[in-house]
């Protein structure tokens, strides 16, 4: 069985003429100037590895936790959505306190400076909605100790 030759050839595109050899506008897909094979850095029109989109990231970190716990619930199968606003909401009922150690969200230091999202009813388990109902905010460490056990601190 033969393959055509135009199969075997490398993917080129319309760009800007290489800066090495100047004569050619055709670039293959991973970016390499095909008459010379020059390596070059052209940009995408919305790079997710940017230093704008870490830069926001960094300065939204709720919404970023939130779109996290989102999409972690989506791929266990775990039905519901909670919105950013609901999030912030429960953390001000609870008065940004961790619900197990009695932590203040200003007094929590290290990398993790921020209380985090954590389920009640575990995700992993068959019975668990994504649901505002079913969410308490708890430091990291205690998150972590707490690990896939039922444990309610809400109306202790």
């Amino acid at each position: 069985m033969r393959t055509s030759q135009k199969a075997n050839q490398p993917k080129t595109f319309e760009g800007q003429a290489c800066r090495v050899c100047g004569n050619t506008q055709r670039y293959t897909s991973n970016n390499n100037c095909v008459a010379c094979k020059h390596r070059h850095n052209i940009e995408t029109p919305y790079d997710y590895n940017s230093k704008w989109g870490v830069k926001w990231a960094r300065q939204h970190p709720d919404y970023m936790q939130i779109h996290y716990v989102n999409s972690r619930a989506k791929r266990c199968g775990v039905p519901g959505i909670i919105t950013e606003s609901e999030w912030l909401t429960v953390k001000e009922v609870f008065d940004y306190t961790c619900l197990s150690c009695g932590k203040h969200e200003d007094e929590l230091s290290g990398r993790f400076k921020r209380l985090t999202v954590d389920h009640v009813i575990p995700i992993t388990d068959s019975h668990c909605v994504n649901l505002i109902s079913n969410i308490q905010p708890l430091c990291f460490s205690c998150n972590c100790s707490k690990g896939a056990n039922y444990e309610d601190f809400r109306f202790e």
